[in-house]
């Protein structure tokens, strides 16, 4: 057989192909030949599917085929290195690199959200006399400390929700905002805006358009709004055009149950829009826009659900690979991770974390459910139960809880609700000890960060190397001044990042892999 360095450039382009990422980043290094060949699209076109797509691990959704072959690779290698931290022990697994900053002084940070149209953006919202938003620049790579790009505090104004576009494509608006004046609620959608200005700071809001109402911000998608109030009405809004719809659920609002059943979430997916309240889970088809003087009746859900009373909830659209050239494998369309919560004080401090699919009606054949099924739903009502992990009942403020796409999930789990220490014998202590149930933690009372990988596409490929016991969760992070704790966070899967802000108004941004 010929030297390697004989061959063919297409001979050895198809010999990569049978290499590894690491093999193929080691023998680039031989010469200059191959490392102009291991640069070429081809070779990690291959091996983004093969290795990334194919295993699950966490990718942006975007065409790799229209993809620059620097960032292709770029994206394939981070994207490899997300997988071995998932895949590796849990005991393990530990945040590569942080940074903290003061994101306000001393007033609890609210919400913190990353800006997917911006990667290494921030917004974070903190409320003292009157309500604060401002975004950051911590880098992609948290290298160097947070600079603040831009801040938005109108006068009098209460922030009471905030949510950020999702559509990592659109450049106009990043985030709609429901502020409460004295004689005025509304709904703003602003962005940030590129300049220079007299106090030093290289950017400010903009306000692009406002919505007169006193419904809660709780999606913005592109052009597509989406508020909602406490008792049982959606609005889905563009907020171009004014054209809107209304969505009904099917509890009746009355005084006496205000904020009874509250809107948590509402979830756009491609064939329905589900909307998540505290006491029910109701789908609904996707609407027809109209000009509001043109709105005659509203749309009513199509499948609806009870889970109990939610106290934390995430939705999360199973990720497309087929798009994007990778197989395709049958997945749960739609994947909901939940923790409910007792009206009972006096029930055990047992909790858990239940994950349930929601199949597209084509993937499953749906059974006998004729009082809550309709022949319009396009999702197998009701969701089927998967999955339950160990929590614990305790004082927590910060109750988000993150899936992503790929089935990775990011929670904070509380210190213990009681405390021993009072009697020396609690009577009414769960059997869910500190410690239990979670890899690397200690002893101390802390908050704990905790994360695990849900059954899916990467769990399934890689069964030899995910091999966490049954229950058992991954401590990313701990929080140990007894006297803070953690009021939000967001993570970003595919840029294996996660944002935690505390009560003493302090930010600290994590990054899974270098």
């Amino acid at each position: 057989m010929p030297p390697l360095e004989h061959l063919p450039d297409d001979v050895l382009i198809h010999l990569f192909t049978f290499l590894s990422i690491s093999e193929i980043l080691t023998i680039r290094q031989t010469c200059k030949r191959f490392m102009t060949l291991s640069k070429l699209h081809v070779v990690w076109h291959h091996a983004c599917i093969s290795h990334i797509l194919n295993q699950g691990f966490p990718f942006p959704p975007v065409s790799i085929e229209h993809l620059q072959p620097t960032d292709l690779e770029r994206l394939t290698r981070h994207a490899y290195s997300l997988g071995q931290f998932w895949c590796s022990p849990a005991s393990t697994a530990r945040p590569r690199s942080s940074v903290k900053f003061s994101a306000s002084s001393g007033m609890p940070v609210s919400d913190v959200r990353f800006i997917p149209s911006h990667p290494g953006w921030l917004i974070t919202v903190s409320k003292g006399i009157w309500s604060v938003i401002t975004c950051w620049d911590v880098g992609p790579s948290l290298h160097g400390p947070a600079r603040k790009l831009a801040e938005w505090s109108p006068k009098g104004a209460v922030f009471t929700a905030v949510t950020v576009n999702s559509d990592p494509e659109h450049k106009h608006a990043m985030l709609a905002v429901s502020t409460v004046f004295p004689n005025e609620q509304r709904v703003d959608l602003l962005r940030v805006r590129p300049g220079t200005h007299d106090d030093g700071s290289t950017s400010s809001f903009e306000c692009l358009a406002t919505i007169s109402s006193s419904f809660k911000a709780l999606n913005l998608c592109g052009d597509l709004l989406a508020i909602g109030d406490d008792m049982n009405e959606v609005h889905i809004i563009n907020w171009l055009t004014g054209d809107m719809a209304v969505l009904l659920g099917t509890d009746e609002p009355s005084e006496s149950n205000f904020q009874h059943n509250r809107c948590l979430q509402i979830h756009f997916s491609p064939r329905s829009i589900f909307v998540v309240r505290a006491r029910s889970f109701e789908a609904f088809s996707i609407p027809t826009l109209t000009s509001p003087e043109s709105i005659t009746e509203p749309y009513h859900p199509i499948a609806r659900h009870r889970f109990g009373w939610i106290d934390g909830v995430a939705v999360a659209q199973g990720y497309s690979s087929s798009v994007i050239g990778a197989e395709d494998d049958p997945q749960p369309a739609v994947s909901i991770v939940l923790r409910a919560e007792s009206d009972d004080p006096w029930s055990s401090d047992k909790h858990t974390l239940d994950l349930y699919h929601l199949p597209e009606a084509a993937e499953a054949e749906p059974p006998d459910l004729s009082d809550v099924q309709t022949p319009e739903s396009p999702y197998v009502f009701p969701p089927l139960h998967h999955a339950s992990l160990p929590s614990a009942r305790g004082h927590l403020r910060c109750k988000d809880i993150s899936l992503g796409s790929h089935g990775t999930a990011l929670w904070i789990q509380p210190r213990p609700s009681r405390n021993t220490d009072l009697t020396g014998f609690d009577v009414h202590a769960s059997d869910v000890v500190q410690g239990q149930g979670v890899q690397g933690q200690s002893k101390k009372k802390e908050e704990l960060l905790v994360a695990t990988v849900f059954p899916g596409r990467m769990k399934s490929r890689n069964e030899g190397m995910i091999e966490e016991e049954e229950g058992v969760l991954r401590t990313l992070w701990a929080i140990e001044d007894v006297s803070m704790n953690w009021t939000s966070m967001d993570y970003d899967e595919a840029g294996g990042v996660v944002a935690l802000g505390d009560s003493h108004g302090k930010v600290e941004v994590l990054l899974l892999v270098p």
